[in-house]
């Protein structure tokens, strides 16, 4: 994934864009997502946290 990339985790309506870096450090550690990102500068939803680990292909542990 280039570091330029974004994805959005959350919705048409409502877009919630993460960059490559974060996206590779939810893939690591989800649990420390759920809640946070970047420090606690964004919150994810439990739904948001899913969609993400969705596009990187992992499922959410539960």
């Amino acid at each position: 994934m280039p570091d330029e990339a974004r994805v959005n985790i959350g919705s048409i309506e409502s877009p919630a864009y993460i960059d490559a870096h974060t996206c590779a450090l939810a893939a690591e550690n989800p649990d420390h997502f759920l809640g946070q990102v970047a420090g606690g500068s964004t919150i994810l939803s439990e739904g948001q946290l899913s969609a993400l680990l969705a596009y990187l292909g992992r499922p959410q542990q539960t």
